[in-house]
């Protein structure tokens, strides 16, 4: 059996484990003393919040946040998805400390998310991840998320969409260009980026991991960014204007 195997099998069982699962450890003393985790209550909720997505052309950047009085250090969920207007991309990890996994299964239609981490989870309003989609339409609905399953610390717990409206309209600004606004690239340790107007930079690994956050860029000047503290290998820098278009480049750290 291969691993990635091994991994679809781990997450596609995620709703058939009973309650408590993960935190029942006999003879493993593991940090946070999770053997005698708290019960997860009503108080507890995982908030999928389409009040606060981001928009960036027709992909949408879905934050996931946890509302609990308790400490956090597993976090999973399943959601049935309308596949007709959505195409599963991604996950962003906001906190950088996660063992996380992700799969959307084609025959079922639902994206199951599975995690742990060894520190405390953020709670709102922080954000734990974002889940980046494709969306099909000219809407993103409410209605595309269906039959939500959540744990937190393996037990079964509350977890709701939070949206004011039922849909929301979604642009399809973004460019696709071959001008190279990024110089040296490969890069080593400062990055020159030709912004032409007034946006913020995102920056993303392999691994969908956003490295960096709403880097602010002056428009019709070269803006420089300090990237030799980031692990080389392959990233992928994101513009956004104040129109919202983006523009995206590949680059290699070496």
């Amino acid at each position: 059996m291969t691993l990635l195997s091994i991994v679809y099998l781990f997450i596609a069982s995620l709703t058939a484990y009973p309650a408590g699962v993960f935190t029942t450890l006999p003879g493993v003393d593991l940090p946070g003393d999770i053997n005698s985790a708290p019960v997860i209550d009503t108080n507890d909720i995982i908030v999928i919040s389409l009040d606060q997505v981001g928009i960036f052309g027709n992909t949408v950047e879905i934050p996931v946040f946890i509302q609990s009085d308790e400490v956090i250090n597993a976090l999973d969920f399943s959601i049935l998805l309308d596949s007709s207007n959505l195409e599963y991309e991604s996950v962003i990890d906001h906190t950088g400390n996660l063992q996380y996994a992700s799969f959307f299964n084609p025959n079922d239609l639902k994206l199951r998310f599975t995690s742990n981490s060894f520190s405390t989870y953020p709670v709102d309003p922080e954000k734990v991840i974002s889940v980046r989609f494709k969306v099909l339409s000219d809407l993103l609905k409410r209605s595309d998320f269906q039959m939500l399953t959540g744990y937190l610390n393996g037990e079964r717990c509350k977890i709701e969409i939070q949206s004011q409206g039922d849909e929301i309209a979604v642009s399809s600004k973004e460019i696709t260009t071959d001008e190279i606004f990024i110089t040296p690239n490969p890069v080593t340790d400062m990055m020159y980026v030709q912004a032409g107007e007034q946006g913020s930079l995102d920056m993303f690994d392999l691994q969908g991991h956003q490295v960096i956050s709403g880097k602010t860029l002056s428009g019709g000047e070269i803006n420089s960014i300090d990237v030799q503290h980031f692990p080389r290998g392959s990233y992928t820098v994101r513009i956004i204007h104040a129109d919202h278009k983006v523009k995206t480049q590949q680059i290699i750290l070496q």
